[in-house]
């Protein structure tokens, strides 16, 4: 995951918090809370942080479709994939 909220000297800290987290949260919900999926929606509101482009892309993707978006490093490339 390469994101600026979890950078620098906060990263281990943050790291943590999301690793707690997956845990009370699959204990509390069940699966699909894992750390690894966190990440990936920590990376998925970083790199769409604007409600505009979330509800679209959320309402014609599915996540499977996004974790693979959110391997495009460049946002223009992943633009056009979302360019409904």
């Amino acid at each position: 995951m390469n994101d600026d909220a979890l950078a620098g000297e906060r990263a281990a800290y943050g790291q943590r918090v999301i690793k707690k987290l997956a845990e009370r949260l699959t204990e509390h919900y069940g699966g699909g809370w894992s750390k690894r999926n966190l990440d990936r929606m920590v990376s998925f509101a970083a790199a769409y942080p604007s409600l505009e482009i979330v509800s679209p892309v959320a309402a014609q993707l599915t996540w499977t479709n996004i974790s693979e978006l959110l391997t495009i490093a460049d946002q223009q490339k992943r633009d056009f994939y979302t360019a409904f």
